[in-house]
């Protein structure tokens, strides 16, 4: 856990606190986080008073944004030496030519096929949703990379994301949240991610919306996978679910 630059006083969330301070949420801070938080498992959260008093006994230097920020970026630095390292070892370019797809026109719909209005039309459809991106991520996975599909994000942290992330855009705010619905594919190989992708391609249930390939180019602290919006149909509507592709080795 830790201060950074967060507002005294207020609970913070294990996002705030990992957001906060980078590598400095280390296992042991992250156990200490899990021992005093309260709350729904997507949406913990710990009062300022034992956030402070974790800090006082640990590294007083977490208070200074400073401090934290140097210290990160000397870890970004070394992590990203070894990133590229691996990146030379196990790539052989195959996976830089996934193309990216701007699908940032789209916006999520609720049942009636209008854009969502709210939290609750958009969770009514992500309910149904989920079931059918999981059948279909199973069968496309089978024999392959091993799935991990995540709950439904908490409605909490849906909040705040639709009200400071895409306030600006047109509304309504609740209607650009593409990751409700959510998953992700631990590949070993280049050759099993690129064989994902195109099978991906080539299942009529899903359509690839959204394709931001982070292995060209990666991202500032040479961190590299694929981060795709696919949608499935349910009922006369499609939903966008949020699918992760891992390469394990990076």
């Amino acid at each position: 856990m830790g201060a950074g630059v967060s507002t005294e006083g207020a609970p913070l969330t294990r996002v705030k606190c990992k957001n906060n301070l980078g590598v400095l949420f280390d296992p042991k801070a992250e156990e200490a986080f899990r021992a005093a938080a309260t709350g729904p498992e997507d949406e913990l959260s710990v009062p300022w008073p034992e956030v402070d008093a974790y800090v006082k006994t640990r590294d007083e230097r977490w208070r200074d944004p400073k401090h934290v920020l140097f210290q990160n970026l000397k870890q970004f630095r070394v992590a990203r030496v070894e990133i590229e390292k691996i990146a030379n070892e196990k790539i052989k370019g195959t996976i830089r030519e996934i193309p990216w797809r701007d699908g940032d026109a789209c916006q999520q719909r609720g049942l009636a096929g209008k854009p969502a209005a709210s939290l609750d039309a958009l969770y009514a459809i992500a309910n149904l949703a989920c079931k059918v991106y999981q059948v279909i991520l199973t069968d496309i996975c089978k024999g392959g990379p091993p799935l991990n599909l995540a709950p439904l994000k908490g409605r909490a942290r849906a909040e705040e994301k639709a009200r400071n992330e895409y306030a600006d855009k047109t509304a309504p705010c609740y209607s650009w949240l593409f990751d409700i619905t959510r998953g992700a594919a631990l590949c070993q190989t280049e050759d099993a991610l690129v064989s994902l992708y195109k099978a991906l391609e080539a299942d009529d249930r899903v359509d690839i919306v959204r394709t931001k390939n982070r292995f060209a180019p990666p991202l500032f602290n040479g961190y590299q996978d694929i981060l795709m919006n696919v949608a499935v149909k349910v009922e006369n509507v499609k939903h966008l679910c949020e699918l992760q592709i891992h390469l394990m080795p990076m």
